[in-house]
């Protein structure tokens, strides 16, 4: 999990591409509920509504990103700034959706998309934790999860691609084993008029007590 994110690869599993992908949304809409749920303490931000809405509103784009994985970016990308600017609430342990969706540009987006969309994902790496912890372990941390999404995403690209390389090449080997069984069987049926005459070679002997051949040539007695 090119261009604007279309692939025949997501089209292989056998629940379909949006069934995936809705999966998926699902899976990481349960991660970042945990904070709304769990016990807080007095000193953290509050676990409100409005909070649990706009990260609601960060997972659903998800649900497009195999068909548009840049726009997909961008869209959580503002959703995660504006939740960080405006409401501040309950944090998440990791930023799921923007781990996904930068995986899912670096699996499936060529590379005069790839490249500036993940530029501007690290570019805001540093920003986004000093305005958090501004701890150096954060951003460490941080720029290490975002290159494990992206080298991920590209090793997937690139499993794809030898897979669907091995499949062709079957596909080549068979268009050609049949070619060449079809021909070996159009020079069998050329061969078997010239082999009738062996056929009637038995019956001929029978009838005439000698073998089949042009007829012998009987010479006069001389005076």
């Amino acid at each position: 999990m090119p261009g604007t994110g279309r692939t025949g690869a997501g089209a292989a599993s056998g629940a379909g591409p949006w069934a995936v992908d809705l999966g998926v949304a699902l899976l990481i809409q349960a991660a970042v509920t945990i904070p709304f749920v769990v016990p807080r303490g007095p000193g953290l931000p509050p676990a409100d509504w409005p909070s649990y809405g706009l990260t609601t509103l960060a997972v659903l784009p998800l649900v497009w990103r195999r068909r548009a994985p840049v726009t997909v970016l961008l869209a959580v990308l503002v959703a995660q700034v504006l939740y960080k600017f405006t409401l501040d609430g309950a944090g998440q342990t990791l930023p799921y959706t923007s781990l996904m969706a930068l995986y899912t540009v670096a699996a499936l987006s060529p590379a005069r998309r790839r490249i500036p969309a993940a530029v501007l994902t690290f570019a805001l790496v540093p920003p986004g934790v000093a305005v958090n912890s501004g701890e150096a372990r954060e951003l460490l941390f941080s720029l290490f999860v975002f290159d494990a999404a992206y080298a991920f995403g590209r090793l997937t690209h690139t499993r794809r691609a030898y897979t669907a390389a091995v499949a062709d090449r079957a596909a080549q080997l068979e268009r050609a084993n049949r070619i060449e069984a079809e021909q070996a069987t159009a020079r069998g049926t050329l061969r078997r008029p010239h082999q009738a005459p062996s056929a009637w070679a038995g019956p001929v002997r029978a009838a005439t007590g000698r073998r089949p051949g042009p007829p012998s040539t009987v010479l006069a007695p001389r005076p």
